[in-house]
């Protein structure tokens, strides 16, 4: 389960998605290599965005710096409060670096809906968290591996 976003730049733009602007000031990158996290590594086409000071699973960028139509994320769920506010900031910076198009999960959606529907987010992610916990505590499962970039 994840959240799938593409962002397409608008046909009569054509610049490139700096990775600066797609970090933001907070978050670093890494590829993953035999389910390890190499650090300050790009990967040929993918990596992982992720914010050093909050453990969390960090999201996927399929991205490649010459790259001027699309770029597409993926964050997988759950995760954290303080995750998806990174994720959200993401694609708020992209798109209004783009002046792009925002596609969620196979919908076209507009930037300020995408934004609103933070909080409701947060909550679904929370209610998941909390399922499989109580899942555990009743037997039902005896653990729950989310793996992280930490």
């Amino acid at each position: 389960m994840s959240i799938n976003v593409l962002i397409k730049q608008k046909l009569f733009c054509s610049k490139t998605m700096p990775l600066e602007v797609i970090l933001g000031e907070h978050l670093h990158y890494g590829n993953f290599v035999n389910d390890q996290l190499n650090v300050g590594e790009l990967g040929e086409t993918e990596f992982i965005a992720y914010n050093p000071e909050s453990i969390g699973r960090g999201f996927s960028v399929v991205w490649n710096p010459k790259e001027k139509k699309t770029i597409a994320l993926r964050l997988p769920q759950p995760s954290t409060a303080s995750e998806l506010k990174d994720f959200y900031a993401a694609v708020e910076r992209m798109v209004g670096y783009w002046d792009g198009k925002l596609i969620v999960d196979g919908s076209r959606v507009s930037l300020p809906d995408f934004l609103s529907n933070f909080e409701n987010m947060v909550n679904f992610n929370n209610k998941i968290l909390n399922h499989f916990s109580q899942q555990i505590l009743n037997g039902e499962h005896d653990t729950l591996t989310l793996y992280s970039t930490m």
